[in-house]
């Protein structure tokens, strides 16, 4: 009989531990977390321990995968230069990497130049020989851009078709116009104001900018640069000019190049965040696995004690990107690992040893494939563009790298090396995404790093 009612005390609790899995009790997190609280502060005290190791981690990283972080940055700093020769003649250049968008203003940047006496508010800002907006202000370190596509933002244009010519202003968004085309994204359509000849009704739109009241020609220097394309919409008596643009608004603007009047006293055209500086990298302290689930891969890791770590900082072994923080709670932080579902972060594609990048965008785990590789889907304009770059030159090898324009994530953090892969369509979003295999280093969660931000940076 006492086996019996310790067989039933067993099945009870069980079936309780079962529902508490299942359901979230309120408190009981933070009660476990209070239980665990002796265990956060064994690992603080051997913190310091941690960190002496840390120092040396980027020390560790191979020549190749440092050669190969620095050459995918200058790569994504030159190519914000203008492909036609005209458009650099008698410019100067400095070039910024987007470090995020700012908050509740998608149509504001804020970006970390390389060289920042040489920028002033009010700098035209461009992308290859595209216009894509002006310099609005300074928070820090950080410089502020609005994009063209702001409601408030007006740039003199001239549009050209054949022997017809008309002078507008460009700013703002034509909704009317913003109709997909193929490319699986909706256009963008920039609105086109005053024209001067409303008969031009096509014909390719670039900036043609005159000396402010003061005479300042500052503007001026973004003069040539393209918009896009003259488009009209008829509706009944009111005809609708817009300006369809060639340029990738939400996953294409990791660098830009501000266009400034004194030569560079700095670095130049160079990433303007170094994933190579030390001081911007902690050890990390893991403690367990995070999530059980079989289609998860989390590790539980200790805040650090002066500076908490912000959500969706990098997580590396050396210059490998391993995972990035998801959330703390009571002094822990979890992180997603790459083949985690809620990992997530904007990609660049590079063939190996060379300068020749293309932007994937935002890129997601989807799982491991086994002890090497792990699974990673892409949009279609994604997977097209990573397909392009690997016709180039079939027998490369090619790398896929973060690309920054997201804060906690400088460029340069190497995900892994693409292998041959199936492409599948994956139901859930209507085929539109792609997946491929990525060979990285197996995580050592004794020699973990975190990205910290640094106190010039904005919120």
């Amino acid at each position: 009989m006492g086996v019996l009612r310790s067989r039933t005390l067993q099945l009870v609790l069980l079936l309780l531990c079962l529902a508490l899995s299942l359901r979230r009790v309120e408190g009981m997190e933070q009660a476990c977390a209070v239980l665990l609280t002796p265990a956060r502060y064994v690992a603080v005290l051997a913190q310091p321990f941690v960190w002496l190791r840390g120092r040396a981690v980027q020390a560790e990283d191979s020549a190749t995968l440092v050669q190969g972080s620095q050459r995918v940055r200058a790569a994504l700093a030159a190519a914000v230069l203008p492909l036609e020769p005209e458009l650099r003649a008698g410019r100067t250049f400095v070039a910024c990497e987007v470090v995020a968008r700012v908050e509740r203003a998608p149509d504001r940047l804020l970006v970390r130049a390389a060289d920042d006496l040489a920028v002033r508010v009010g700098d035209p800002v461009v992308l290859q020989n595209h216009y894509v907006g002006r310099v609005s202000g300074q928070h820090g370190a950080e410089w502020e851009i609005e994009l063209v596509t702001a409601r408030d933002h007006r740039v003199g244009a001239i549009a050209r078709h054949e022997d017809e010519i008309a002078r507008l202003v460009v700013g703002g968004l034509r909704r009317e116009l913003s109709r997909e085309r193929g490319t699986g994204a909706p256009a963008v359509v920039l609105a086109a104001h005053a024209p001067s000849d409303r008969r031009v009704r096509a014909g390719e739109v670039r900036v043609q900018e005159t000396p402010d009241a003061s005479g300042a020609a500052g503007r001026t220097r973004a003069n040539g640069y393209k918009l896009g394309e003259l488009e009209v919409l008829v509706e009944g008596a009111a005809v609708l000019h817009g300006v369809r643009t060639q340029v990738d608004w939400e996953h294409g603007l990791h660098h830009v190049a501000v266009l400034v009047d004194a030569a560079p006293a700095q670095r130049g055209m160079v990433s303007a965040r170094e994933p190579l500086d030390a001081q911007r990298w902690a050890a990390l302290m893991s403690l367990s696995a995070g999530n059980v689930w079989s289609h998860r891969e989390t590790l539980k890791v200790v805040d650090h004690p002066q500076r908490p770590l912000r959500t969706g900082a990098a997580v590396v072994n050396g210059l490998q990107l391993c995972g990035r923080v998801l959330a703390q709670s009571a002094g822990m932080a979890d992180v997603a690992l790459l083949g985690d579902p809620a990992f997530e972060v904007e990609a660049v594609a590079q063939l190996d040893g060379t300068s020749e990048v293309a932007a994937l965008g935002r890129v997601r785990g989807l799982g491991r494939v086994n002890d090497t590789d792990v699974s990673l889907e892409l949009s279609a304009l994604g997977m097209q563009r990573l397909q392009d770059l690997v016709q180039r030159a079939p027998r490369a090898q090619v790398v896929l790298w973060s690309a920054g324009s997201e804060r906690g994530v400088p460029a340069g953090l190497r995900l892994g090396l693409l292998q041959p892969a199936r492409s599948t369509s994956d139901p859930v979003v209507g085929g539109a995404a792609r997946t491929v295999h990525v060979r990285s280093s197996v995580v050592d969660v004794r020699r973990l790093s975190v990205w910290l931000e640094s106190n010039e940076e904005a919120p």
